[in-house]
């Protein structure tokens, strides 16, 4: 695709008389063009002539003549595929007397009835009465009345519920602020405490009476002693349960 080769506007499309005296390429830049009122600006690049016509060329030779004489060429009429009209063949059947399947089935042999195949399900719509006196459109909006405006009533409406929303939201907070916290006393007294259910009845001999086959501890005082010093000693110990090698720095 080639462009028209960049030209300047002329002498009285500039600021100055004495644009591109010095310096030519002052008169293609862009920056130092001046605009032409009513006119698009043409970026350096000069315009066709006005006789030039904008737009498409139409290749063809259609006249008034050849658009009011009929052309000489037929129209092909398309065949419709046909196929039976089963309603229409019961229908008949019913008329002439046919009650079993196989008088049915002899009818349709001797009897044919085409219609034409339908490409798509046309479903039937059903047609209401149009009211001559109808008017289609969207309807106006009603005109707001002069005595409203006057008395600021749009204004006075809307502080109003600005006034009624700050309202609502302050006896929301209120009763926010006011609510008590639950704590665990105020649950344990509010909870009804679950009965512990009684177990039955087990003959002796099927009571859990055993005990642990390895006890390390010489007596329940060693035991306890035990438990206390690793209670003690915990926090000073590594790993998560606190029984690993002591840490550096904090060990006694």
């Amino acid at each position: 695709m080639t462009y028209p080769p960049k030209n300047p506007r002329g002498w009285e499309h500039t600021a100055t008389n004495v644009l591109g005296d010095k310096r030519a390429k002052m008169r293609t830049n862009v920056l130092h063009q001046r605009a032409v009122l009513g006119k698009s600006n043409t970026f350096c690049r000069s315009l066709p002539p006005p006789s030039f016509a904008y737009g498409i060329k139409n290749q063809k030779g259609d006249s008034v003549a050849q658009a009011l004489c009929w052309p000489d060429e037929r129209f092909e009429l398309h065949s419709q595929e046909m196929v039976r009209d089963f309603i229409a063949l019961n229908c008949e059947g019913a008329k002439h007397g046919v009650t079993n399947c196989k008088q049915l089935s002899h009818f349709r042999a001797t009897n044919d009835i085409l219609k034409p195949k339908e490409l798509f399900h046309r479903r039937k719509i059903r047609q209401y009465p149009i009211d001559p006196n109808f008017s289609h459109g969207v309807v106006d909006r009603p005109f707001t009345p002069m005595h409203e405006l006057i008395a600021h009533k749009y204004q006075s409406d809307w502080l109003e519920a600005q006034m009624k929303r700050l309202a609502r939201a302050y006896e929301q907070k209120q009763q926010k602020l006011s609510a008590t916290t639950d704590n665990r006393t105020s649950l344990l007294r509010s909870c009804k405490k679950t009965p512990t259910p009684e177990s039955f009845w087990k003959l002796p001999q099927f009571e859990n009476k055993q005990r642990g086959a390895l006890d390390t501890f010489r007596s329940e005082a060693c035991r306890r002693e035990a438990f206390r010093a690793y209670e003690a000693e915990k926090s000073a110990r590594m790993g998560i349960l606190g029984q690993g090698i002591p840490r550096s720095g904090e060990a006694g």
